[in-house]
């Protein structure tokens, strides 16, 4: 009988074999040897990383584009510097789609993958063109994904085999097992899942399933927030986001999405996290009364920068 860790090295050689038979395949023998992260990441690509953070090669950039009633959607370009920091910005694409979705996508060399933008930024880049707008991330990006997952598999695959864990048919010897116990198969993966790296989740349960604020964002700014700062701060974006959900208004709950990634992303700007803050205000004024949060949440505005170029509140 054939090896099946050997059979998988040569699928991935071959073009012709799909990578959801790949990652199928890469399921079966993880989950025969125990390899718990791979499983974990793997079933994450077939279905999607939803409320998870995606790895590093799932972030790309989008293309933005306006509606020229004469010549359809055309890149968006400017000189002026803030809007140009601006676009720069919402192009950075996390792509959270199962691995399916982006293997019909490049069937398809015409059609990139829309982005879908909150109602807040869309509203801010329409009003930036006068234009419908949208963000489009290119087929060849997508691409780059997929082929990134399959060196994934392969690196592995090629370790098990270094390891002397080839497996006969579909079955693994008592053996190879032991050794798969044994060694550490998480490099190849890097990922890095939300509950690996939080405190106690049930300082989150008030926000958990709630349709206005987005759980995931909130934890995400949070970890940010309590690595750079502190976690009386992190502790009170919580709190902010308990408030919003509990208020049932989802544009405001859309302004703490928008806030949060922007406290979670690589370069947070000012005017940015400002703007929104204010805007939030705006929406929910009772905010401004609870003394703790708004002191604690403006006291992060003076740790971040603004561009010179950045004159104007949006």
């Amino acid at each position: 009988m054939g090896s099946l860790v050997l059979e998988l090295q040569e699928d991935v050689l071959d073009n012709s074999v799909p990578v959801l038979n790949l990652l199928r395949k890469a399921l079966v023998v993880s989950t025969k040897l125990n390899i718990k992260e791979f499983q974990t990441w793997i079933n994450l690509e077939l279905n999607g990383y939803k409320d998870y953070p995606v790895p590093e090669y799932r972030k790309t950039r989008g293309q933005l584009r306006g509606l020229n009633p004469f010549h359809g959607w055309q890149p968006i370009l400017t000189h002026d510097k803030r809007w140009s920091e601006i676009y720069d910005r919402v192009c950075e694409c996390s792509i959270a789609q199962p691995i399916s979705e982006l293997n019909a996508l490049v069937s398809n060399a015409e059609n990139g993958l829309v982005i879908q933008l909150s109602q807040k930024i869309e509203s801010l880049l329409i009003e930036s063109v006068n234009a419908p707008v949208k963000i489009i991330v290119s087929s060849p990006s997508i691409q780059k994904i997929i082929e990134s997952v399959k060196d994934i598999i392969l690196n592995w695959a090629l370790k098990l085999e270094n390891d002397g864990i080839l497996g006969e048919g579909i079955t693994f010897s008592q053996k190879e097992k032991d050794i798969a116990d044994k060694q550490n198969y998480d490099s190849p993966v890097h990922i890095y899942l939300i509950q690996s790296n939080q405190p106690n989740q049930s300082i989150f349960e008030n926000i958990q399933g709630s349709t206005i604020v987005n759980h995931a964002k909130v934890e995400k700014s949070f970890d940010r927030v309590r690595e750079q700062h502190s976690v009386e701060v992190a502790d009170v974006l919580v709190q902010l986001a308990d408030v919003v959900s509990n208020s049932g208004n989802k544009q405001a709950g859309e302004l703490l999405d928008a806030f949060n990634d922007e406290l979670a992303g690589n370069n947070p700007k000012k005017i940015v996290l400002e703007s929104l803050w204010n805007s939030l205000i705006e929406k929910i004024p009772a905010i401004s009364q609870i003394n703790d949060v708004t002191q604690k949440v403006t006291s992060l505005f003076s740790r971040y920068s603004n561009p010179e170029s950045y004159v104007r509140k949006y």
